[in-house]
């Protein structure tokens, strides 16, 4: 996995449910949800910020929140 100063101060958990790729972690940046995997020969990163419109917007800590961000790149993995 990446190390970056965009992922500095940041303290990445690996996402048990839904297992996300082959290798995956998953934290919140306090201003959204920052998910990383790997699939075969590919790496991916969703960033999952708030909506700015109507609700809901982003709470950090919010658990449907990380939720709906780990079921998007589950998605994203199932088609790769």
């Amino acid at each position: 996995m990446l190390q970056s100063n965009l992922y500095a101060g940041n303290t990445w958990t690996d996402p048990t449910s839904p297992v996300i790729g082959a290798k995956s972690r998953i934290t919140d940046s306090g201003t959204d949800w920052l998910i990383n995997f790997r699939k075969g020969n590919y790496y991916v990163e969703v960033r999952m910020t708030p909506s700015y419109g109507p609700a809901p917007d982003y709470v950090p800590g919010s658990a449907s929140q990380k939720m709906a961000a780990m079921d998007f790149a589950a998605a994203v993995a199932s088609k790769m």
